[in-house]
């Protein structure tokens, strides 16, 4: 038996390695013994976990602790007035020449303005935002056994207790995922200069797109490691539990 995921091989290793309380170890039989009975699940989690590229270690990582540090603009409060400010001045621009109350195209100053503004701060953006999009597309891939895992009628406590991690953030970590997708998506738009261009200089795109992905942060990032930790655990589990319904007759010991 083996497990199929990075955390659940590094949470097998540590549970070899380390002694455990007898109601630790009786928990872990219950779980072992529920997931036994359970095959077609089994084989589920093992089948998305092997098709899986094998996400970087070094990527989560960085995504983990992007996820978990403090979010850049919280204490800038004003850098994100400044993007929402400029783009209403550069309208009202384009508003007053268009109904003859100035005589020439100011609003290209606006325009340019907010091309600068928000190129000024690009150096620290930009980095921030490749943690969040490398973690992303890697941890994303987790989303499909996130799922298998929290539509399973699982009984036993330490599983259902696996289940109620999961679903720890507001919305689930299934659906929170999906919604980082998008807003990585609309921060990787800075990839391509003939929408990015534009973008920034109408609104400030790359403020307004870092603070999306920190408004996910402030609701989710504390959880991603646990989402994590629970697919571990969930894995090592299951290899165990394959093991006890490979071999019903081995010894169960009573602790």
């Amino acid at each position: 038996t083996t497990v199929t995921l990075p955390p659940g091989a590094g949470t097998l290793r540590r549970w070899l390695l380390e002694p455990a309380t007898p109601p630790e170890i009786r928990e872990r039989q219950e779980a072992v013994e529920d997931l036994a009975g359970r095959l077609d699940f089994r084989q589920n989690l093992e089948g998305k976990g092997r098709v899986l590229e094998i996400p970087d270690p070094a990527s989560i990582q960085r995504f983990l602790e992007w996820a978990e540090e403090e979010p850049f603009l919280s204490g800038r409060p004003w850098i994100v007035f400044a993007a929402r400010l400029i783009p209403v001045l550069t309208g009202g621009l384009v508003l007053a020449q268009w109904v003859g109350w100035v005589s020439g195209p100011w609003w290209v100053s606006g325009l340019a303005l907010g091309f600068v503004f928000a190129t000024h701060f690009r150096s620290k953006i930009h980095p921030l935002m490749e943690r969040a999009s490398g973690g992303q597309e890697r941890f994303g891939r987790y989303a499909e056994v996130l799922k298998i895992l929290l539509e399973a009628p699982l009984e036993a406590p330490a599983l259902r207790r696996i289940q109620e991690d999961v679903r720890s953030s507001p919305v689930g970590a299934e659906r929170e995922l999906t919604r980082l997708a998008r807003r990585v998506a609309w921060s990787d738009v800075r990839y391509s200069a003939m929408a990015h261009t534009p973008l920034q200089a109408l609104f400030a795109w790359d403020i307004h797109s870092l603070a999306w992905l920190e408004r996910w942060k402030a609701r989710s990032g504390s959880h991603v490691r646990g989402w994590l930790e629970a697919l571990g655990t969930l894995d090592a589990l299951s290899a165990l539990g394959a093991l006890r319904g490979d071999h019903p007759d081995w010894s169960f010991p009573e602790i």
